[in-house]
């Protein structure tokens, strides 16, 4: 038996934005959902964070879940297995208010939704302790599930130290790793970068949400009920992009610019003619936006964005800043604080603003 896992869904994302939906459409309709089909997988585990906004579903977000997601799965008669992640629940503290209990409703026959810790087994050789999102409510509760389990396997949204939240950006906050080590696998989400260390796996989103996912290969898993092989299928849609250019850099049409964000980081420029005439070409591809960063000027800050072309790249100028931020703290001369515990506590506090509804 094997089952499909995804995590860190993030329905939602980026305010409803129309082109994310339609990145996330893609995802689904032209990867996981043939993938199923041709393995003849009819399970799906998703380990939280299925929704992206923890505080308010607005009925776009819900429409889009519906068409793209919930309506092709009772089509295919497939069975989700949901845990709520921390941006599925309404209050940090408690779970009591959790959107996947009040909008997935309409479809319990297809849909699972364990609140609570549930160990499982699914077959001779597997037994799974599932592990909602652990806060101050459910912290004993947890800690004793994990303390007595005799499961094979942990899936979970966890919050561990020294794992990286995005690629190059450790977390030192978070619950140590070694209260998992009996057991043979922990497959986690929560961080958005693919990471392994000893039985944990974080397995990373499924798709770029941010500037911070560029360059980042994305995949979903597939688990092996009977041999515990882990299997990682790439997303090879992307939809954002970072060009570094310079006197060798040319326009081709074998490179795919077409429904991506577009980044230029400006290494060398000698002829403002031909820089210009790219530019061009670019805008003609069908790119969604173009963002410039001139490094001779502004020196080695590449995730910084000097210029903003236009409304679309609103968008991205979030994550630009908390790059911004993370490079400053790198550069920040005779200091004895810890640099990696301070990027970590800014990115969480910056995350969290992100929530924050604006009148």
């Amino acid at each position: 038996m094997k089952v499909a896992i995804i995590n860190d869904v993030h329905f939602g994302v980026r305010n409803n934005s129309d082109v994310f939906i339609e990145y996330q459409k893609r995802f689904y309709s032209e990867i996981l959902f043939p993938y199923l089909e041709k393995h003849k997988i009819k399970n799906i585990w998703i380990l939280g964070d299925f929704y992206d906004n923890r505080k308010v579903i607005n009925f776009k977000s819900q429409n889009t879940v519906r068409k793209i997601f919930l309506e092709p799965v009772v089509e295919k008669e497939l069975h989700l297995t949901v845990i709520p992640g921390n941006h599925d629940l309404f209050y940090n503290n408690t779970s009591q208010i959790c959107s996947l209990k009040e909008l997935l409703g309409y479809f319990t026959e297809n849909v699972s939704i364990l609140m609570n810790p549930t160990e499982i087994q699914y077959t001779p050789e597997t037994r799974v302790l599932w592990l909602p999102w652990i806060n101050s409510e459910n912290k004993q509760e947890s800690f004793e599930a994990i303390e007595k389990s005799k499961a094979d396997v942990v899936l979970s949204h966890l919050e561990l130290a020294n794992f990286d939240v995005y690629k190059g950006i450790p977390a030192h906050a978070g619950m140590e790793s070694s209260i998992f080590s009996k057991f043979k696998m922990v497959l986690t989400g929560h961080y958005h970068t693919k990471s392994h260390r000893d039985n944990i796996y974080y397995l990373g989103s499924q798709m770029q949400f941010t500037w911070g996912d560029c360059d980042d290969p994305k995949y979903f898993h597939v688990l092996d009920l009977k041999t515990h092989k882990l299997n990682a299928v790439k997303n090879p849609i992307e939809i954002y992009k970072k060009i570094k250019y310079n006197a060798h850099t040319k326009f081709t049409e074998k490179e795919d610019y077409k429904n991506k964000f577009i980044k230029i980081i400006i290494e060398e420029k000698k002829n403002a003619y031909e820089f210009d005439q790219f530019i061009e070409q670019l805008e003609q591809s069908e790119c969604l936006d173009i963002a410039i960063t001139d490094a001779t000027i502004y020196g080695n800050f590449e995730n910084s964005s000097v210029e903003l072309l236009n409304e679309q790249d609103v968008q991205t100028a979030s994550e630009d800043i908390l790059s911004f931020m993370s490079e400053y703290i790198d550069n920040v001369d005779e200091t004895s604080l810890d640099r990696s515990r301070l990027k970590t506590i800014m990115n969480s506090i910056f995350r969290e603003a992100e929530l924050l509804e604006v009148n």
